[in-house]
């Protein structure tokens, strides 16, 4: 889990990270995911 949120240690996940996490839309999910690969920003 910690590679795929991008934090270690695991925090406890709120109620945003879990709608980014879980969006059913995969577009609306990866964009900040895709941001973050292109330019090297790290995730917010």
């Amino acid at each position: 889990m910690e590679l795929a949120i991008g934090r270690y240690p695991i925090p406890t996940v709120d109620a945003v990270d879990f709608v980014r996490t879980f969006a059913p839309d995969l577009e609306s999910n990866m964009i900040e995911h895709w941001r973050a690969a292109k330019t090297g920003e790290p995730l917010q």
